[in-house]
């Protein structure tokens, strides 16, 4: 198995959006997929609801808790499991971090978002949670992201491993149940997740 947390203590920083299209780049890796949603507005519940109507089930939901997510992802033990977790549970998000094999920590690169981040960096220093990165995303296109905001995050212990700009196609791909890389694959932002995907994928092979 192969597990991956969307984590930070803050909502509306692109937790679902990243991990909705992580899973949908998963598939690349001819393993099953499955996508577990903890966080109770059930965002990715919703999505994936929408694309089983429209492809079928090529990616598993899950839905867990502190209780029961250690016996679920051992259920998945051949799969890649993509978890979206809430942004405010600090105790289901540990509980995460203990179990799981890499940390996404999407940050907007904004002044509150960076504050905001050291209550997450905290959580991660805490785990048993080896591999560690954050993604800068809606990122505004053209806009200077300061090698300030990367050398912030590398300090907290989250070195930046990926960026994503502020698309309408990650919109419109989310309301069709897709990712973009299905909904516009010779976009920009199916290029950008397409690289996240690959320096992920990189870093827990040479992990393992």
């Amino acid at each position: 198995m192969v597990s991956i947390a969307l984590v930070v203590q803050k909502g509306g920083a692109g937790k679902t959006t990243t991990a909705i299209n992580l899973a949908v780049s998963a598939l690349a890796a001819e393993r099953p997929v499955v996508l577990v949603d903890l966080d109770p507005q059930g965002s990715a519940s919703t999505w994936h609801a929408v694309r089983h109507d429209r492809i079928g089930a090529n990616i598993s939901l899950e839905v867990a808790n502190a209780t029961t997510l250690a016996r679920l992802l051992a259920k998945h033990k051949d799969a890649v499991v993509i978890l979206d977790t809430p942004p405010h549970n600090s105790m289901l998000t540990a509980t995460v971090l203990d179990l799981v094999d890499m940390t996404i920590v999407p940050v907007r690169p904004s002044a509150f978002d960076l504050a905001a981040v050291s209550d997450t960096a905290q959580l991660i220093r805490r785990s048993r949670c080896g591999l560690v990165g954050s993604i800068l995303s809606a990122v505004v296109p053209q806009s200077p992201v300061g090698a300030d905001v990367g050398a912030a995050l590398a300090d907290a212990g989250l070195p930046v491993v990926g960026q994503l700009h502020q698309r309408m196609a990650f919109q419109h791909a989310a309301a069709a149940g897709l990712g973009v890389v299905e909904y516009e694959p010779r976009g920009k932002a199916a290029e950008e997740i397409t690289g996240l995907w690959g320096m992920i994928a990189r870093q827990l092979v040479e992990a393992a």
